[in-house]
């Protein structure tokens, strides 16, 4: 005679978070970007557009001045 298996334990819902996120207004910019990747978004930041904004931009994100991107 084989034991009888226990019956598995109903799951727990996971509890409801204490405040909702606060939903950000970004720019209108941002629709143009494919929507999979609209929960990634930390930041957005306007900079010069002189050629050099990919690195304006790590530069503010990084904490630091637009000018220092220079090496």
């Amino acid at each position: 005679q084989s034991p009888k298996a226990s019956p598995a334990p109903s799951p727990t819902p996971s509890p409801a978070p204490s405040s909702a996120p606060s939903i950000r207004k970004w720019p209108a910019e941002v629709s143009q970007l494919p929507p999979f990747m609209h929960e990634y978004y930390a930041d957005v930041v306007d900079v010069e557009g002189d050629g050099h904004c990919g690195f304006r931009a790590v530069s503010v994100l990084l904490g630091k001045a637009e000018e220092e991107h220079q090496m």
